[in-house]
């Protein structure tokens, strides 16, 4: 198996050595930074606004709702018709305005 030529293991690091791994830990901390700014500024940035939409959404859902409400309240939900009161202990077929049932 061919060895990596910048580092040869079982030797003491040179300074040349020394100076990829610092570029290699380096390069990993730029991107792990990067990656952070980048998060922290989506969040700064999105947070305030969903909370907006999120607080124009309930004000507005509410408003909706209650207008809602008050258009069926004004509804006329009136049933018209004649209606008489039954006792309860009166018999079916007395209490029935039918006729007798007309034969099929």
């Amino acid at each position: 198996m061919p060895q990596m030529k910048f580092i040869h293991i079982g030797r003491p690091m040179r300074p040349v050595d020394w100076v990829i791994v610092f570029l290699i830990l380096a390069l990993i901390a730029g991107v792990a930074i990067a990656i952070v700014v980048v998060a922290l500024g989506i969040f700064l940035i999105l947070a305030p606004v969903l909370a907006v939409v999120g607080l124009a959404y309930y004000f507005l859902w509410r408003m909706r709702l209650r207008a809602a409400m008050r258009k069926w309240r004004n509804a006329a939900n009136i049933v018209e018709g004649e209606y008489r009161v039954v006792d309860p202990r009166e018999p079916k077929s007395i209490a029935s305005d039918d006729p007798q049932p007309r034969d099929t």
